[in-house]
């Protein structure tokens, strides 16, 4: 290797490596670009998973307010029209 580095004219050898780095650099952006749509990915999940999570709450709310006052009102209402 050495022998054929010093056979190279400089020129050649510097071209070579300029191109060598140049792949490393669109490997490194291949890269880059993956794991910035890996994080765009994860960013709508988290978001999604948020608002399921807030769906989720809302209806738990809304069962506990039917199972604690559904049967409130269901009394008024015969009360209601016992005494109509």
């Amino acid at each position: 290797m050495r022998d054929q580095v010093d056979s190279t004219p400089m020129p050649v050898f510097a071209q070579n490596l300029i191109d060598e780095k140049n792949a490393e650099i669109d490997h490194l952006n291949e890269q880059l670009q993956a794991l910035q749509q890996e994080v765009a990915e994860n960013t709508m999940l988290q978001n999604a998973n948020a608002e399921i999570a807030r769906l989720v709450r809302t209806l738990i709310q809304k069962i506990l307010f039917d199972l604690c006052f559904g049967d409130l009102i269901l009394v008024f209402d015969w009360w209601r029209a016992f005494l109509k």
